[in-house]
């Protein structure tokens, strides 16, 4: 091939080269291009879905104080005052109900993707027991409270009810800047192993921001649920709490409702499985206590108004977890939602 032909013939290779390389770029951009293009699609359509959850009351509107067939999953209060306000029940119902598996996902015109719902309160409380020490029958505990918001020391306002058999007191402090304080409660020493420690705390830029623990003293452990067996207790819907049991011999004598400014007697009825709660006038969680006997043994368990902190649905540990979250109010308390999706099944 003569020199001239052959440079010819290089120039074309490198020429053709070169454009098969171009190509080969273009294709990629655009794939990456048309992923990304699905991605933000997919991304868009999950958010527009958890955006309904949070803003739309589902069909039928009032399906938290309903046996009616959910057809639209949604989570607002039908008479919302507000933007991102919840129906605390709906949210009460989901806490134990087998709706979440039964309905939820074609209600959201999901299938085969995982769904989850995490509801939690933005004030963090922490307690440590210190000490205890008993003298005349009256046991002394110590304790360490310290406060927080996202990981971040907190000052807060505290109010505390210790409550066991017969016996009940309730101390008001704070927390520091640096979201630390202690204080020591007297309990009977007869009756410690049956008792509670209920803290409320309020952060003073907001009373929105109100939380609860409960610390169950003989156990010496905090609890966001109650640990007991003795009960399952249901809602409370519309303001009244149900409950039943495997003992016979159980019955409920009393109940007391608490939250950050009110501690209140509920009356009860003999024979009974339901109480009816008062709407307290309180931004707080609220804590029922329901006192009674079984086998002769005083006992007392509670639950919390709205049942929150919770986490229904799937766990993600074999799917893509896409999560939206969200600030939202509950009976005029802010919590935090997070619903989740797993990955797009087309």
């Amino acid at each position: 091939m003569p020199t001239s032909s052959i440079d010819t013939f290089f120039a074309c290779t490198v020429i053709l080269a070169a454009a098969l390389i171009a190509t080969a770029s273009v294709a990629s951009t655009l794939q990456i291009q048309i992923n990304d293009s699905q991605d933000l699609n997919k991304q868009s359509y999950l958010n527009a879905l958890a955006d309904h959850i949070i803003n739309s009351p589902g069909t039928p509107s009032n399906w938290g104080t309903t046996n009616t067939s959910l057809t639209d999953f949604g989570l607002a209060a039908s008479e919302a005052q507000s933007f991102s306000e919840l129906d605390v029940n709906k949210i009460n119902k989901l806490y134990n109900s087998s709706l979440w598996s039964s309905e939820f996902g074609a209600s959201t015109s999901i299938y085969n993707t995982a769904l989850g719902l995490k509801a939690s309160q933005l004030l963090d409380i922490y307690i440590e027991q210190s000490g205890n020490s008993t003298i005349n029958h009256l046991t002394t505990f110590t304790f360490n409270i310290s406060t927080s918001i996202n990981s971040k020391p907190t000052s807060a306002n505290l109010r505390a009810y210790a409550k066991a058999e017969n016996f009940e007191s309730n101390i008001t402090t704070s927390t520091a800047v640096n979201g630390r304080c202690n204080f020591s409660i007297e309990i009977p020493e007869n009756a410690t192993n049956t008792s509670f420690l209920i803290i409320f705390a309020r952060a003073p830029i907001d009373s929105r921001l109100t939380s609860f623990v409960i610390y169950n003293i003989d156990n010496a452990t905090q609890e966001f649920t109650s640990n007991d067996n003795i009960l399952n207790i249901e809602g409370p819907i519309n303001n009244r709490l149900t409950w039943n049991s495997n003992y016979s011999s159980l019955q409920i004598e009393k109940a007391e409702i608490f939250s950050f400014g009110y501690a209140q007697n509920v009356s009860v009825a003999q024979g009974t499985s339901y109480c009816m709660l008062p709407n307290l006038v309180d931004s707080s969680p609220q804590i029922i206590i329901l006192n009674g006997h079984s086998n002769g043994s005083y006992f007392q368990t509670w639950t919390a108004n709205p049942r929150i902190p919770f986490e229904i649905g799937s766990d993600f540990n074999q799917s893509e977890q896409n999560v939206f979250a969200y600030l939202i109010t509950i009976k005029e308390n802010l919590y935090k939602v997070e619903i989740s999706f797993g990955d797009l099944q087309l």
